[in-house]
């Protein structure tokens, strides 16, 4: 980096190992790589709830241009960040109900967290994620402290299964 003086090796060794891997690749270095097989990626398919989260504000735009339709889906996960602040919130409160500073400190600490903040001014699932895991948590320790009922179980069960199809 920053080497303006750089060069690609073209020394008789370096092309024959080029080669030599080009030979070794046969036929199989035009062929187009397989999309459907690896490790799973960012698809539509893979994210049906935060998909229909979007379909929303996407829809009510729909006479809009492209970059405001993309703004209204941006503006759509600052609910969920709100969300995210008051289960941390609650949170505290839940853990520590003697302490009003530490309501303050978790909420606070969840809202100025900047990579949280930046994720909730993209168009990404991680958000609809972090909220529902911070809800999660919220129910898991209502739970520990105030005992399981019927509610509180089927809750973690669909919070659950809501976190799997984000």
């Amino acid at each position: 980096v920053g080497n303006l003086a750089a060069r690609p090796d073209a020394s008789p060794e370096a092309e024959r190992r080029t080669a030599a891997a080009l030979r070794s690749l046969g036929d199989d270095r035009a062929r187009p790589l397989d999309r459907r097989g690896g490790p799973p990626t960012r698809g539509s398919a893979r994210n049906p709830l935060y998909s229909l989260w979007t379909a929303a504000p996407y829809a009510v735009g729909r006479t809009a241009p492209l970059v405001d339709r993309l703004a209204l889906m941006r503006l759509f996960n600052v609910p969920l960040l709100l969300i995210t602040i008051a289960a941390c919130w609650a949170l505290a409160a839940e853990v520590v109900p003697a302490s009003g500073l530490a309501r303050v400190v978790a909420g606070g600490v969840a809202a100025l967290q900047p990579q949280l903040v930046f994720l909730a001014g993209v168009i990404t699932p991680d958000v609809l994620l972090v909220a529902l895991t911070s809800v999660f948590c919220l129910v898991a320790a209502r739970v520990l402290c105030r005992g399981a009922t019927r509610g509180r179980a089927l809750s973690l069960l669909v919070l659950a299964l809501a976190a799997t199809a984000t």
